[in-house]
């Protein structure tokens, strides 16, 4: 006998066959370790990147280029490579390239002005994102069969707010700009940990490099889910047997 049940009001994960989700517990915490810290390496890049971009030669070429140009570029290949899903990997990492030096050179153009203006929100952003960078690198690192994505986010997390805390105790910085701080990181994080838990089920045990690249992608998500929910149809009803 079925039995109609309401439809869930989120729209249910994007999945494909033979998805890493489905191909055993070993094979998604290798795929996961792999994808993180391939992740996480092409964002140490980009800030190295960004410091280079800051040498008196490149800046200098950069502010004659100007940054609406620059600003025209990383939108654009952002673009290319969050539509660009499945191109050939090579042309995936060719637009990356593009995208990872527009988005280098703004950030080498706006951060020493946003720096300036909010010195000291400036710094503790930095704090909670850089410990927060190599808490998840050394999560990664270390974990093997007991690798839980909640418990990355609780150990990350404690972590962040201990040094936080400390750089908070020993520096200048008021306790409001430090917390305000620590809840974006803390909001970052658990988009970052859910997003890599959904990427699980939407690619191939062997696409680990554009998993990586998903996690940029997927930015365009604060976006495009709630324009899936809303246009998702309420009356739907499931059978259930």
């Amino acid at each position: 006998m079925s039995v109609p049940i309401p439809s869930p009001y989120f729209p249910e994960p994007i999945t494909v066959q033979g998805n890493v989700a489905d191909a055993g517990y070993a094979t998604v915490v290798r795929y996961s370790r792999t994808v993180a810290l391939g992740h996480l390496l092409s964002v140490a890049i980009l800030v190295a990147l960004a410091f280079g971009w800051m040498e008196p030669q490149p800046i200098e070429w950069l502010l004659g280029v100007g940054a609406e140009t620059v600003w025209t570029v990383t939108l654009a290949s952002f673009a290319l490579l969050a539509f660009g899903r499945h191109w050939p990997l090579a042309l995936q990492l060719l637009v990356f390239g593009v995208f990872a030096l527009g988005l280098s050179g703004t950030a080498a153009l706006w951060a020493p002005v946003i720096v300036e203006d909010f010195p000291d929100f400036a710094k503790a952003l930095g704090c909670t994102f850089a410990s927060g960078w190599v808490g998840l690198v050394l999560y990664n690192l270390a974990a093997s069969r007991d690798y839980s994505f909640f418990g990355q986010y609780v150990l990350v997390w404690l972590l962040t707010a201990v040094v936080t805390v400390v750089y908070t105790w020993l520096s200048d910085i008021v306790i409001s700009l430090a917390s305000a701080s620590f809840i974006v990181f803390s909001l970052a994080l658990y988009c970052y940990l859910y997003d890599l838990s959904m990427i699980l089920r939407r690619r191939l045990p062997k696409e680990t490099i554009a998993g990586s690249l998903d996690l940029y992608r997927d930015a365009l998500n604060f976006v495009g889910f709630p324009v899936r929910v809303m246009r998702r149809p309420r009356g739907l009803r499931r059978n259930r047997t």
